[in-house]
């Protein structure tokens, strides 16, 4: 038996009282969720000088560490994807703290590492958060936060000669980004700087913004997510011909709405493909479909389109099933391509 001092640290109780799918659900700990916050700050910190003093009292505790340092030497490599010939990917050595963004221009050519994290600062605490090609392959929007923050600010490489260029957008959390074809310039999404908010709000309000490579991020035009609700997370995608801008609405993780504008109609609106309906919907188009994996009466999920030559009676009943539920497989991915549609499934 471990014999500590330790007490466990003290916990506010704030109840917060939701109702979802009939079911009045309790949170008392949704304050917990602000991790900027002063009071979680110290919570935390509180919590892992605990954790560290009972973790000192085991003595199995410097094999462990031996083993786990050992099996960190092995490396990975991850992420592959492909852009007009070319071949991104994160690697990681052995030695190495964060993994490192590489390009490959055909199968069999070296690897070149155009992303490094770890040249960032001495202690190896800045990640590569996430990264979106362009769709010709010659430049590389990424997301570089500091430790462990994940308040990403966005960069923009260019993949033949591994210049960053001058382009810098903070408050890039979780960013989506949907580059245009000729790789002018990407729809992305963004949160607001604190002072432009209440209190407490910075870490919500996610918006889509268009940056024009040489811009000032600052000038960027909002394009998306006024007057929604707070919490919503928001995610952007243009399909390889640049005409549909998908932007998806999820509130929490078991629903989320759907919207899709034309952008060879000028400055037309946003129409709503699904909205209020209690289900997920990931899309991408396809040609002249939007395809999405959705639960909509399809617990395991389903894939569904939409017909975007019809796009003036879009809505939920408008969904094409394209590949029907299997009771005994969930449908957790799914990727299109010209012709084809390739689905990532896990036996239920």
């Amino acid at each position: 038996m471990i014999e500590t001092t330790t007490q466990a640290v003290a916990t506010r109780v704030d109840p917060v009282v939701e109702r979802m799918h009939g079911e009045e659900i309790v949170d008392p700990y949704r304050w917990l969720e602000d991790g900027e916050a002063d009071e979680v700050r110290q919570w935390t910190a509180a919590q892992n000088e605990r954790t560290e003093a009972v973790l000192a009292w085991l003595p199995e505790r410097p094999a462990l560490e031996r083993r786990l340092a050992s099996l960190l030497q092995v490396g990975s490599v991850s992420g592959l994807h492909e852009y007009n010939g070319r071949f991104f990917f994160q690697r990681r050595e052995g030695t190495q703290n964060q993994p490192v963004l590489c390009v490959k221009h055909g199968v069999d050519a070296e690897a070149r590492v155009i992303v490094d994290p770890n040249r960032e600062g001495e202690e190896g605490l800045v990640a590569l958060d996430w990264w979106y090609p362009s769709h010709d392959g010659t430049l590389v929007a990424y997301g570089l936060s500091a430790n462990g923050d994940e308040w990403s600010t966005l960069h923009i490489v260019e993949v033949a000669s591994g210049e960053v260029r001058p382009d810098r957008i903070a408050r890039t959390r979780y960013a989506s980004v949907a580059w245009l074809p000729a790789a002018s310039g990407f729809y992305y999404t963004r949160y607001p700087e604190p002072s432009s908010v209440p209190p407490g709000q910075e870490n919500y309000n996610s918006h889509v913004f268009f940056h024009e490579l040489g811009a000032d991020p600052a000038q960027d035009p909002k394009v998306f997510g006024e007057g929604r609700e707070p919490e919503d997370m928001i995610s952007v995608g243009l399909g390889l011909v640049g005409r549909w801008l998908v932007v998806s609405a999820f509130k929490g993780w078991s629903r989320s709405d759907l919207y899709i504008r034309d952008l060879h109609d000028g400055d037309g609106a946003f129409i709503p493909v699904v909205e209020g309906i209690d289900a997920v919907f990931d899309a991408e188009v396809s040609g002249w479909w939007l395809l999405a994996r959705t639960n909509l009466d399809a617990p395991n999920y389903r894939i569904v389109g939409f017909d975007l030559r019809r796009i003036d009676a879009l809505g939920p009943k408008a969904a094409e099933t394209i590949i029907r539920e299997d009771p005994s497989r969930v449908i957790e991915g799914f990727a299109a391509t010209a012709e084809e549609i390739v689905t990532l499934e896990l036996g239920a």
